[in-house]
């Protein structure tokens, strides 16, 4: 009984360590366990975190697609003109931001991404939580257009302090 419990213990552990390094993907069969998806949503991701970090409302103008809507952290529905205007606004400014997938299934053309990202408002950011940092949860919902995927949705909830 005693090698029983033993062997749970240890494969428990090797379990949830494993679990915390690799990408959880789903079955769906038609998921390719390949890596260039994952690079490629990691490169999007490093490349909206820099348009982010900048400031920069006419690349993420580009970046987003029209139909882009977002539930925010505070309980709103925007869309992508709202996010521009939070952008130019001051409202939607960091002085960091980083973002880990933690799970991805692709479905021919649409993927749906989860993980966890930190950010820290700018001090300056015109919102109550200037200078402060905050982790969170994020659902992302990709889809594929002609060759380019683009993120259509995205909902993010704030992890509470414990």
């Amino acid at each position: 009984m005693r090698k029983i419990i033993l062997l749970v213990m240890f494969v428990s552990s090797i379990s949830l360590t494993a679990f915390g390094q690799t990408l959880n993907r789903c079955g769906y069969k038609d998921n390719k366990k390949d890596k260039r998806i994952e690079e490629e949503f990691k490169r999007l991701h490093a490349y909206e975190a820099d348009l982010i970090l900048r400031g920069d409302a006419a690349a993420l103008d580009e970046f987003y697609p029209e139909d882009h809507i977002v539930t925010n952290p505070f309980n709103q529905m925007i869309d992508k003109k709202t996010v521009l205007e939070r952008v130019r606004g001051n409202i939607i400014k960091y002085k960091s931001y980083e973002k880990k997938m933690e799970y991805l299934c692709v479905y021919k053309d649409t993927a749906i991404i989860a993980g966890i990202e930190t950010g820290t408002a700018a001090d300056d950011a015109n919102r109550p939580d200037a200078g402060q940092t905050s982790k969170r949860r994020f659902t992302e919902t990709w889809m594929k257009r002609g060759k380019q995927w683009r993120k259509v949705a995205r909902h993010v909830s704030t992890i509470a302090a414990q």
